[in-house]
């Protein structure tokens, strides 16, 4: 047994392969991890990672607001009554009712910030939906 693994080492030792064999195993060592690793190991471009980020602090940005929007609502008298009568309005009166009363103002800023009222139409209509499911 001992011979026959001391061919095998001299053998492995005295392989020389061609350049063509050299060159594409040294392309395939180099590519291979790389094609893995975008298809399947969730490895992302610059480019993609930029549009996550955008997306991701996007949708902060339009919970703060949503948070924001809510807090002003119940600053007022009546909150409840009002987030009812509100729930039940139409979409268009919704979005009316946020422009006019600037529940999706935020402090510091002059201007509204692009999707602020749709966020805060959204989180008012979270908010009375959970006010119903506890009534």
């Amino acid at each position: 047994m001992n011979t026959r693994l001391q061919r095998v080492w001299r053998k492995f030792r005295n392989y020389r392969p061609s350049k063509s064999l050299w060159l594409g195993s040294c392309f395939v060592a180099a590519i291979a991890p790389m094609y893995l690793g975008f298809t399947t190991g969730a490895w992302v471009s610059a480019a993609d990672a930029a549009a996550m980020e955008q997306r991701t602090r996007r949708h902060a940005l339009n919970e703060l607001i949503g948070d924001l929007c809510v807090e002003n609502f119940f600053v007022g008298p009546n909150a409840v009554d009002k987030l009812i009568a509100f729930s039940r309005a139409s979409t268009y009166r919704q979005w009316q009712a946020v422009k006019t009363e600037g529940w999706a103002a935020t402090p510091g800023r002059h201007g509204r910030i692009s999707g602020s009222i749709s966020a805060c139409v959204g989180a008012l209509e979270a908010e009375a939906e959970a006010h119903l499911e506890e009534s």
